[in-house]
């Protein structure tokens, strides 16, 4: 039995983006893969941005990577339930200024 890629996206989508990236930092998702699917999440729903940009930066040094997440990373509750969104660089906060810190 296989899946398509509309359902592993639909799949991907109820993940918080820890744990998809989580998945790269441990070793059991292949950070090729990760990308063509966050790359397709972010054309249908948007949103992945970050994610997308924890994968550049994991390529080009995973430590980098590491280092993006844990800075980037916005964690809040609402109702009970804690959301996990990795937020990417914009106009107020470049990656410029992230390198220089």
């Amino acid at each position: 039995m296989s899946m398509s890629d509309d359902g592993i996206d639909y799949m991907l989508g109820y993940l918080n983006h820890r744990m998809l990236i989580e998945g790269v930092i441990e070793g059991y998702v292949d950070i090729e893969e990760l990308k063509y699917h966050a790359e397709r999440m972010n054309e249908k729903w948007g949103s992945y941005d970050g994610v997308l940009t924890f994968i550049r930066l994991s390529k080009e040094d995973e430590k980098l990577g590491w280092k993006f997440a844990s800075d980037m990373m916005e964690v809040t509750k609402n109702n009970g339930i804690t959301y996990k969104h990795l937020n990417d660089f914009d106009e107020d906060y470049t990656e410029e200024q992230w390198r220089n810190e």
